[in-house]
């Protein structure tokens, strides 16, 4: 997946990021600041990662998801 053109962070730094927070002891705001991200961002990237491990700092799509059987519903008439 491509990076975003805006994106502030890649899974590298996003793994760096918590690397610091946990086996380093730097404090979310510390080290949200040496990234160039918000600490609510610091804090989903930590969140994503307790929750999945690194896959959990991979890119992800951004892209609505799409219920087909709601649109064909809607678009039919049908229900």
């Amino acid at each position: 997946m491509d990076i975003h053109k805006n994106a502030r962070s890649c899974p590298a730094s996003r793994e760096l990021l918590v690397r610091r927070i946990l086996r380093e002891g730097w404090g979310v705001s510390q080290a949200a600041e040496a990234a160039g991200l918000s600490k609510r961002t610091a804090y989903k990237w930590l969140g994503r990662y307790k929750a999945e491990g690194l896959s959990g700092l991979a890119d992800r799509s951004s892209r609505t998801v799409l219920l087909l059987a709601a649109t064909f519903t809607g678009v039919l008439g049908i229900g």
